[in-house]
């Protein structure tokens, strides 16, 4: 796990709000914003630098898996609705809090609805259109 993934939304989130702050027009403002800034940032091994390479530069995701029919099941025995939630439940960072849910859920399912289907393959879609923040 690298330092990106440590730092969680909310964490995220904060440090874009003082971030904000370096914008100020008070020279005093942008100082403190930037110290703190570097001390949020430091706290888990990150220097803003490599934050603002790693934001125009991200990391490129694998592919998604190309669409699979989610009621064959896999030589294994499990289903493939079940492997996809697992895989789409492991960048949970693309995800709302009831999206997680259902990814979590649908896991249990022995034979989803179509509804539910549907809603798992626009899940998995993200990954490819890579929306979502850290």
């Amino acid at each position: 796990m690298n330092a990106f993934t440590s730092i969680d939304f909310a964490e995220a989130k904060r440090a874009g709000a003082i971030a904000d702050r370096l914008l100020s027009d008070h020279e005093g403002e942008v100082l403190a914003a930037a110290n703190m800034l570097a001390k949020a940032l430091g706290k888990h091994g990150l220097r803003i630098g490599e934050v603002i390479e790693r934001g125009l530069h991200p990391p490129q995701l694998p592919p998604p898996p190309p669409p699979v029919d989610l009621r064959r099941r896999r030589s294994t025995g499990v289903a493939a609705h079940v492997v996809r939630a697992g895989n789409c439940l492991m960048r949970s960072h693309l995800y709302s809090s009831k999206e997680q849910k259902f990814l979590r859920e649908i896991r249990n399912y022995r034979t989803p609805s179509e509804k539910q289907i549907d809603w798992l393959n626009a899940l998995c879609a993200r990954w490819a259109d890579g929306e979502g923040e850290f």
